[in-house]
């Protein structure tokens, strides 16, 4: 897997690097330009500047996903007609653990959301109906899979409580998304699902659980890096 750090030094620090570049070769042809060009380049490396020192701090992983159920239990009526669900959720990997230990780690889960729909039918599953969230990686030498599950459910202290579960569970038999056999295994920089062979998701509504597989999940890009593709493409822009 490829972490935000690397695609970062690998493709929008060349690119910034390319439009300095261009801009002192303007200059060199076009002396009248020389304080717009200066004002600009001054713009892209307080920008540049602003992303690399929040970049070191957190990186917080926002995915949407997207799939099909593939069985329900306990359901009757319309809720039958479900048959697609999507949402998105959010982890932040520069969080530290919880708790684990012997190839198990807990992480904060920072929010996620769902929607069952199918003919006639729409579910909404917020984040807000839910009062517990976790974040789970195995990585046990001894166990056949790794995996990674992203889990919530409204959990409180009163028996019989647990009503509502939401958890997607993504996992690696041939162990090679996560490395190793660490104590406390981190949380990875991001995930790509064709890395997994197992992509399980699974919402239970009081009496009704849905079961299905997750077949899209894609990384939504951060605001700060769309604003310096879109800044670098108006600038090349400008001097055509």
């Amino acid at each position: 897997m490829r972490g935000k750090s690397t695609l970062f030094s690998a493709v929008v620090v060349p690119f910034i690097t390319l439009i300095l570049w261009k801009g002192k070769q303007q200059h060199c042809f076009y002396k009248s330009h020389f304080r717009e060009e200066k004002k600009i380049k001054g713009n892209l490396f307080w920008l540049l500047l602003l992303i690399l020192s929040s970049s070191a701090f957190a990186v917080v992983n926002d995915y949407r996903f997207s799939g099909t159920i593939d069985s329900i239990t306990g359901g009757s009526g319309s809720v039958l007609n479900v048959n697609t669900f999507s949402g998105h959720f959010v982890y932040d990997s520069g969080s530290g653990w919880y708790s684990g230990g012997d190839g198990v780690a807990n992480y904060y889960f920072v929010s996620f959301s769902a929607i069952l729909s199918g003919p006639g039918i729409t579910m909404n599953y917020p984040e807000s109906t839910f009062t517990r969230k976790d974040v789970q990686i195995r990585n046990r030498a001894s166990e056949y899979s790794d995996w990674i599950s992203f889990f919530a459910d409204n959990w409180t202290p009163t028996p019989g409580s647990q009503t509502k579960i939401f958890r997607i569970d993504l996992s690696d038999y041939d162990k090679t998304v996560f490395p190793g056999s660490p104590l406390f295994p981190p949380l990875p920089t991001s995930l790509n699902l064709s890395d997994f062979e197992s992509r399980a998701f699974m919402v239970k509504d009081h009496q009704y659980q849905f079961n299905g597989t997750v077949t899209n999940m894609t990384l939504v890009p951060e605001p700060a890096t769309v604003l310096l593709f879109g800044l670098g493409i108006t600038l090349l822009r400008r001097k055509k």
